[in-house]
């Protein structure tokens, strides 16, 4: 069975005529009867049959017509994209940010962007924060913003800037005047993460661990908001990048403490490498560089 086949069932059962049928497709109604004829006889049954004139659909034939509306929408969707890739400044942008699900950033960014691509949606796929890079190599996703380099030869890497990790904590919390934050101090109070495997944690992996100690609990959460929320509240400590808390931070509602051990991390865009790039992907790489190294 071919495209050819679904598009005549389609409209033969659209027009209810074979002459009708057959103009619309730009085939002969000879040509098209024995296409229909061929299809018939390739599967042993009737997809049509004459009632008054009128070409009506037979149980097969309506099977065979849903999947029909189905793949040919589809089709229809996938050319749309591949015409969007082909445009140079017009399109749809994909992306998510590993581990992070606040987007307070993105509206400067976004502002800056739209005046140079008025015509390139963006659309944010905060589910696929918690492990982004299968979601890219899925096809699900047309952007990461990662701290996480993985050596996969169909990733590329576009460097975006350096952030430190501090402690954030409500502005009464017991803690709260140190010089700085320990991770002895996860043996008395909880530690608030974002819910990500162990091995995924930066916190855990690169301070925790190292340290010897084990946290007397920590809260998992699913969104970073919350994690933020709950140290307001003074229900624990978050370890989380500066940047990601600078509201709650300008507003006074957290205070954020360095760690005895800095932690360093270096943040990319990564994208599909064997994929054309289209100009509107790589200018909004650019405006991401620019606005968050600020």
């Amino acid at each position: 069975m071919e495209i050819r086949h679904l598009k005549m069932v389609q409209t033969v059962a659209a027009t209810g005529n074979l002459t009708r049928a057959a103009e619309q497709l730009f085939l002969s109604q000879s040509a098209l009867s024995h296409q229909l004829r061929e299809l018939e006889e390739e599967y042993k049954t009737q997809f049509f049959v004459r009632a008054k004139r009128q070409m009506v659909l037979t149980t097969a034939g309506e099977r065979l017509l849903a999947t029909a509306n189905s793949v040919l929408c589809e089709l229809e969707k996938t050319e749309v994209d591949i015409a969007r890739l082909n445009n140079d400044d017009a399109g749809l942008l994909r992306m998510t940010t590993g581990c992070y699900t606040c987007y307070h950033w993105l509206s400067p960014v976004l502002s800056q962007y739209r005046k140079q691509f008025p015509a390139v949606s963006i659309e944010i796929l905060p589910e696929a924060s918690s492990d982004p890079l299968p979601h890219l190599l899925d096809g699900r996703v047309d952007l990461v913003i990662t701290s996480d380099f993985v050596e996969d030869a169909s990733l590329e890497y576009h460097h975006l800037f350096e952030d430190e990790m501090i402690a954030l904590l409500a502005p009464g919390h017991p803690l709260a005047e140190n010089a700085y934050i320990q991770a002895k101090d996860f043996e008395h109070h909880p530690l608030l993460m974002y819910t990500i495997p162990d091995q995924n944690s930066t916190v855990l992996s690169d301070y925790i661990k190292p340290a010897g100690i084990k946290p007397v609990r920590i809260l998992r959460l699913q969104l970073t908001e919350a994690v933020m929320e709950m140290a307001k509240a003074g229900m624990g400590i978050a370890i989380l990048a500066e940047w990601s808390a600078r509201p709650y931070l300008d507003r006074g509602e957290l205070k954020g403490l360095p760690l005895d051990k800095p932690i360093h991390r270096d943040w990319y865009a990564v994208l599909l490498k064997n994929l054309r790039t289209a100009p509107f992907m790589e200018a909004f790489i650019n405006v991401l560089r620019g606005s968050l190294k600020k």
